[in-house]
């Protein structure tokens, strides 16, 4: 019997899925916070960066809680008067320009991948695209989730308090100050491919 070849994809990957990785900077965690920063990029199935998006979002107001401004470090008035922070209006219209040539076109759905994915989905619906539905397939991809997993069948300590930044340490990877959304994500992705190595298949390169 032959070996499966594993020079066309990460193997447990679908070969044809491009991945939408994604971090939001916010005002907090409640219902009313809002979106500061986004960064978003699309990769091949071997996480090859193939576009990305990148922007600042002003408000009329804020509705600010102050522990996640502690941790994102962002100063709100200097933020604000940035000349390239933007409307949310005009951040939608960007969002969805770049959603629809990357999808629609391309006639394939997005994988939203991230760390706690399901947090910036929720903003992105509510903010940033009409119809999610459209251009993402209905699943995530999430650190979070997979390291429950992990967890569960032994890679990963029992004890393990699953966060971000405790992941980079467990799997020693080399990182960029936190909680600046591009960094965040090209964190995740760090994370994810050791993830994949692992359970056993070859590590994205």
């Amino acid at each position: 019997m032959s070996e499966p070849s594993t020079t066309t994809s990460t193997l447990f990957l679908e070969p044809t899925t491009n991945y939408f990785f994604c971090d939001t900077e916010t005002t907090g965690i409640a219902l009313d916070s809002q979106i500061l920063t986004l960064y978003a990029c699309i990769t091949d199935s071997c996480f090859n960066l193939l576009h990305e998006i990148n922007f600042a979002i002003k408000h009329n107001s804020y509705n600010i809680q102050a522990e996640a401004m502690n941790v994102n470090k962002i100063d709100i008035v200097s933020h604000h008067k940035n000349v390239d922070s933007i409307t949310l209006s005009e951040a939608k219209q960007k969002f969805e320009h770049f959603i629809f040539k990357n999808s629609a076109l391309s006639g394939r759905k997005l994988c939203f991948a991230g760390h706690a994915a399901s947090f910036d989905v929720g903003y992105i619906k509510r903010d940033l695209i009409s119809n999610y539905a459209s251009y993402f397939l209905k699943h995530s991809l999430d650190t979070g989730t997979i390291a429950t997993l992990l967890k569960q069948v032994g890679l990963i300590p029992g004890d393990f308090e699953i966060s971000l930044e405790n992941l980079i340490k467990f799997y020693n990877v080399n990182t960029k100050t936190l909680h600046v959304a591009k960094n965040d994500v090209e964190a995740t992705m760090a994370v994810l491919k050791c993830m994949i190595s692992s359970l056993g298949f070859p590590k994205p390169q």
